[in-house]
């Protein structure tokens, strides 16, 4: 991968130069490539060939190894990386911008970016690829739970042998824990589908984390609180993996679903009456 001026040009094309970083990584490299693996099943033919040809550019072959390339990214100091969260309050209220995305500073914000370049025919194929890269990991960060709520659950907890943050156990324990590769946990999901709904725009996805964060997850600490620390139960991480395995399912599916909306065949095709016209995200 070319690290340089290149990227940073490409980055700026993105508008993510204001952005500041923070700490979370949703999912860790394992939940990420099983989005991007499910994505990559149900591409169109269209979708999947274009998508091929931006990951050709850098040298890649499929869409689980860019999947946590933007994590890769938040090491470089210039520019500033944009943020992987956004910041829903825990109660009922709908999304609002003004409180969770200010100057469109969230992952929501960031997401838009990198679908406008994907959109934009104007765009160089450097700028391309790299949006989406963004893209396809943005898209798992919105489905992780903790990375929608306000409160990301950076509290310490005992879980296992060691004392790790709530955060931490969701973006990767839950899924390490299952011992299964990549792969095999995109397939198994594919032959028993939850059929979850999979529609939506990605501010409602968010909003979906955040239900999840604040009805699934938070309300039972306390029953686990003593002396102001939790301990989880060793069968927490099975506890929870059905809501994990919905989640990567969904973001799966919708980022497939977005690139179908991108990559959809051209006008003068449709016209010779080969294709037809694929949705709009």
């Amino acid at each position: 991968m070319r690290v340089s001026s290149l990227l940073i040009s490409a980055i700026s094309c993105l508008g993510f130069f204001s952005v500041p970083t923070t700490q979370a990584l949703a999912w860790g490299a394992l939940g990420h490539k099983v989005v991007a693996i499910i994505a990559e099943d149900h591409l169109s033919p269209e979708a999947g060939q274009a998508v091929s040809a931006l990951l050709s550019s850098e040298g890649k072959v499929n869409l689980d190894e860019v999947a946590s390339w933007a994590d890769r990214m938040r090491a470089l100091a210039i520019p500033k990386q944009p943020s992987h969260m956004v910041s829903i309050p825990l109660d009922h209220s709908a999304y609002d911008p003004e409180v969770s995305c200010a100057r469109s500073n969230c992952v929501l914000g960031a997401l838009k970016a990198g679908l406008d370049t994907l959109r934009n025919p104007e765009a160089p194929v450097e700028a391309k690829a790299i949006a989406l890269n963004y893209v396809v990991h943005y898209v798992g960060d919105i489905h992780e739970p903790l990375h929608t709520s306000v409160d990301a659950g950076f509290e310490g907890v005992e879980y296992g042998p060691k004392r790790q943050s709530l955060h931490r156990i969701w973006d990767n324990s839950i899924i390490l824990d299952q011992e299964k590769s990549a792969r095999s946990i995109a397939e198994d999901i594919e032959r028993h589908p939850s059929h979850a709904y999979v529609g939506g725009s990605p501010e409602n996805w968010a909003v979906e984390g955040r239900d999840i964060a604040r009805d699934e997850i938070f309300p039972e600490l306390d029953k686990w609180r003593v002396n102001g620390v939790v301990t989880l139960p060793d069968n927490y991480a099975d506890e929870k993996w059905p809501i994990v395995r919905q989640r990567l399912e969904q973001g799966g599916l919708r980022l497939a679903a977005l690139l179908n909306g991108i990559f959809v065949p051209s006008p003068q095709a449709s016209d010779r009456g080969d294709v037809v016209d694929g949705p709009t995200p």
